[in-house]
């Protein structure tokens, strides 16, 4: 009997220089500056062997092409940008955009080089690009509306105030939750409340 075999099409593998190099940089558009350059390449030519931070030594086999060339090293397959001093303080202080941008990869590409370098998530770029884009009002409004989503829910109120009750709190967290609550209108039969909570509490150490 004889046996249909789905064919698999395999995915098209760059063929000319110039699709080789659209491949591995496409252009990132409207990327934030860098904040704490500048960078700067080692001095080598193809051909020597330099330090890569993850590697080791490593020989160098060619220059990115993208706006800020980088010396790459040799491997099966393509070609890989060295892990150099200047490159890896940028991964670990930059935006990922702004990495991106400047060395004419893809933030998912040095998402990859964050991880294998072991950096966190928010970098102080990232943590900055953040803060600027920021507006103020939508925050405001996206605060409000949490807030009357919670006063509206008699259920989210109740699972909030579970998970507070009984959390010990140090000296200066509790100097701040007294000054955030003073001035504040208390809603009615709070105080019949706040008691039930203090004998519950009570109860459960004995």
């Amino acid at each position: 009997m004889a046996t249909n075999k789905r064919s698999r099409a395999k995915p098209k593998a760059p063929r000319s220089k110039g699709e080789l190099r659209r491949y591995h940089t496409p252009p990132v558009e409207d990327a934030p500056p860098l904040l704490f350059g500048p960078y700067k390449p080692p001095a080598c030519r193809i051909g020597d062997w330099i330090n890569d931070e993850v590697l080791g030594l490593v020989e160098v086999s060619g220059w990115t092409d993208g706006p800020m060339p980088w010396p790459k090293r040799k491997r099966p397959g393509l070609p890989t940008i060295i892990f150099t001093d200047d490159l890896v303080r940028a991964i670990r202080s930059e935006s990922a955009r702004a990495v991106a941008g400047a060395w004419g990869f893809t933030p998912s590409t040095v998402t990859n080089w964050r991880r294998a370098l072991d950096v966190e998530r928010f970098t102080p770029g990232t943590t900055q690009l953040l803060q600027s884009n920021y507006d103020a009002e939508q925050g405001s409004a996206a605060l409000a509306k949490g807030r009357a989503t919670i006063a509206a829910n008699p259920e989210i109120r109740q699972g909030i105030a579970d998970k507070k009750r009984g959390v010990k709190h140090s000296a200066e967290a509790r100097e701040k939750i007294s000054a955030g609550l003073k001035g504040r209108p208390k809603a009615a039969g709070w105080g019949a409340k706040a008691n039930a909570w203090m004998l519950e509490g009570k109860a459960k150490r004995r």
